[in-house]
């Protein structure tokens, strides 16, 4: 089931079981976040283990500012071991979009986190990867769920 959340300016937000799925069109601005939190949230408070986190950047999509950076990673803090995985697609084609892929998965190789986190170039990798790691999760999303709610926001 894909359940729509209200649209967050350039970005939307999808609950689809077990995932929140969202997708970043110029940048992921405060109100954006502050959506794809609350349905985090949400889905927690359902006392929900296991869940999966999926975020689409559109070619172009600006980093956030310092304080939705420090808002996300406090969000998932307060997660927890609820938080099973992160998948994080950033879409675009040559140099530019690969050096960028590059420089996240640095980023988040050098902080730690107590949850799986992989940076990918296209939708259905991300969907592959996270339905593996949330495999044997109770009522999670399939492979074809988290793929059908990649394309519903694209």
């Amino acid at each position: 089931m894909v359940q729509a959340v209200p649209n967050r300016a350039a970005s939307e937000v999808l609950v689809c079981k077990n995932v929140v799925v969202a997708i970043h069109r110029h940048g992921p601005a405060a109100p954006a976040v502050e959506g794809q939190i609350a349905a985090l949230q949400k889905l927690a408070a359902t006392g929900a283990r296991g869940i999966g986190f999926l975020l689409i950047l559109e070619q172009g999509a600006k980093t956030p500012d310092t304080e939705t950076r420090r808002s996300v990673d406090k969000a998932f803090k307060d997660l927890g071991e609820r938080l099973k995985a992160c998948a994080i697609v950033m879409l675009g084609e040559g140099f530019w979009a690969s050096a960028v892929r590059s420089t996240l998965a640095i980023l988040l190789v050098s902080s730690a986190r107590g949850y799986e986190t992989k940076i990918f170039a296209t939708p259905p990798d991300a969907t592959l990867w996270l339905a593996g790691q949330l495999r044997g999760v109770e009522n999670s999303a399939s492979l074809e769920d988290l793929s059908r709610a990649a394309k519903a926001l694209r």
